[in-house]
């Protein structure tokens, strides 16, 4: 792993949780949708990574989970 990970148990949780999310949706236009909720995160840096932040937010098209 190679990480300083100040909260292991947390990170395993996430790893799985991304391992069982399905396949993304494919893009569906706003204006084919009554409400349209946008959401922009950025990937961790590789400073971030190497000094164990995880990240805590996934991802797959219509779903964002913040863990």
């Amino acid at each position: 792993m190679g990480r300083n990970n100040t909260d292991a148990d947390f990170d395993m949780l996430v790893d799985q949780h991304k391992a069982k999310v399905g396949a993304a949706l494919n893009h569906v236009s706003a204006t084919a949708m009554d409400i349209c909720i946008c959401v922009r995160k950025r990937p961790l840096f590789d400073k971030e990574y190497q000094s164990g932040e995880i990240d805590a937010v996934s991802s797959s098209n219509p779903k964002v989970v913040v863990h």
